[in-house]
């Protein structure tokens, strides 16, 4: 499950990477003006998927990367069922809680903020999938240390000694879900009460540049190491829009926690290992069924 759940945040991540590469090739100009540089006044990096033509291809790469997903949910499940420990009913409902909160980025990918209803709807969304994404994860941490890990409290084998390598991916699992956190808390609460109505455009993306109605104007230019972009206030009054050294160094973090935890991953995490059952050797059969 823990191996799955690593290769789907490598598809999110890349799905966006992707996004990106597309809309700095074909349209630029989406990656400075749209409506989440207005609202939040920033330039971060996971904005550049929500545009034509880059929109259909993010969405095909998470669609072949959800399964991944999926499929550590229903490894967890497995342990859960025949593993150690009880509350399992409870463990389970928070569990598929989880796999349907993170679920909200495929409302965020079919709902581009072209509007601001459909802002609040997109931003909502992400942060949602964000608050599953986290919740998943620190079920993890907790499925570890209570039912599956060294030392946990039904950890009848553990022999005192800490595994090093299981402490590097427990405690970057925990910093990125920490980040998730943060992030989803960050989202949720400006979808619902940021005032942005009056800085929202209208967008028509069906041209390259995209037609914009209404809010506030943007002017910028973008080459590969720096963007330049000014919200234009009615009044004539200018506002830079900064780069966002602390969202886009929190995705950086992310970035290198992913293949420490592809490195680290203790084999309690990485199988489904079913309580009661055993595999034995060819000496252990021979002497089960009393063969020479």
């Amino acid at each position: 499950p823990a191996r799955a759940l690593e290769l789907f945040d490598w598809c999110f991540w890349g799905a966006i990477g992707v996004g990106w590469l597309i809309s700095y090739s074909v349209n630029p100009q989406s990656i400075y003006d749209n409506n989440i540089t207005r609202t939040f006044k920033v330039l971060n990096v996971c904005v550049g998927f929500d545009f034509m033509p880059a929109r259909p291809i993010v969405t095909f790469i998470f669609t072949l990367g959800w399964p991944l997903f999926a499929f550590a949910v229903w490894g967890r499940w497995l342990k859960i069922e025949h593993g150690k420990g009880g509350v399992k009913t409870f463990r389970k409902t928070v569990l598929m809680i989880a796999m349907l909160l993170t679920a909200a980025f495929i409302i965020c990918l079919a709902v581009p903020p072209f509007s601001y209803r459909e802002w609040q709807v997109h931003v909502g969304a992400f942060g949602t999938s964000l608050l599953g994404w986290a919740l998943f994860k620190g079920l993890g941490v907790v499925e570890y240390f209570w039912y599956d890990g060294q030392g946990g409290f039904y950890d009848e084998d553990f022999d005192g000694v800490h595994d090093p390598t299981a402490t590097v991916y427990i405690s970057t699992v925990c910093i990125h879900g920490t980040i998730l956190l943060g992030g989803a808390f960050l989202m949720l609460y400006r979808a619902f009460t940021a005032p942005v109505q009056d800085f929202v455009s209208v967008i028509n993306d069906n041209s390259i540049p995209p037609v914009y109605t209404g809010g506030t104007q943007v002017i910028g230019e973008i080459n590969f190491m720096k963007t330049t972009a000014m919200l234009v206030y009615p009044d004539g009054t200018e506002e830079p829009i900064l780069f966002d050294w602390k969202g886009n160094m929190l995705v950086l973090v992310t970035m290198i926690a992913l293949p420490l935890q592809a490195w680290t991953i203790p084999n309690k995490l990485k199988y489904v290992e079913i309580s009661g059952a055993k595999i034995h050797s060819d000496s252990e059969k021979a002497s089960l069924t009393g063969a020479a």
